[in-house]
């Protein structure tokens, strides 16, 4: 279970990393994250550069900080967990999740002229996460997305447009499991900046 830690706690975990040279708890992540990679900058107290590391395989650290088992996965396969005291993974991907979003960071962009239309099949994680890699890690900021959800009204609701109020929506979103109204809101408010349509899912189950 990740837990909030402060910046210099984060660090000092950050530095009990052996920086293996067969780093087997990124082995052990399903996309597997550049662990080694962003637990050294933040062993640094370079934690925009942490933030970027994570950014190029992960678009919802701060989601993804708080509900993967880690303790099943990453944490798991890190060689100080066999003498019970492996690295919090989940705890300093959170906290250098939440840093980057407090203090307004942006992974950088890279350009691209492509236009066109794309339609992403859902508004759970999986389909949130396609969405803004085309928008924000690939930057194709021509292409118009369209999310398709059986919940669209609800998932409309939670993106900002124009000068609407944003709201959020109320008993929904279970798959986030344990996240926050305030973390899934500020989600929304983020991604709201890139995808704006959301219609009913015309396509079968």
């Amino acid at each position: 279970m990740s837990r909030t830690m402060t910046t210099a706690e984060a660090i000092q975990e950050a530095r009990r990393c052996l920086n293996c040279a067969r780093p087997t708890c990124r082995t052990g992540c399903p996309i597997e994250n550049n662990i080694p990679g962003f637990i050294r900058a933040l062993s640094e107290g370079n934690i925009g550069m942490a933030y970027e590391i994570i950014s190029e395989r992960s678009n919802l650290p701060a989601i993804c900080g708080r509900v993967c088992p880690h303790e099943r996965q990453c944490e798991a396969h890190c060689v100080l967990t066999k003498k019970k005291c492996g690295i919090e993974i989940g705890s300093l991907e959170m906290f250098i999740a939440d840093f980057a979003h407090n203090n307004d960071l942006k992974p950088t962009q890279p350009s691209s002229k492509l236009r066109g239309k794309v339609a992403v099949i859902g508004s759970g994680p999986a389909g949130l996460t396609c969405a803004s890699l085309i928008k924000i890690e690939f930057c194709i900021s021509h292409l118009l997305i369209t999310i398709n959800s059986r919940l669209y009204k609800r998932v409309a609701a939670a993106f900002p447009v124009g000068n609407k109020k944003m709201t959020y929506p109320d008993g929904h979103f279970n798959s986030y499991g344990s996240c926050s109204r305030h973390l899934l809101r500020e989600l929304f408010l983020q991604l709201g900046k890139y995808i704006f349509p959301v219609r009913k899912n015309i396509f079968p189950d």
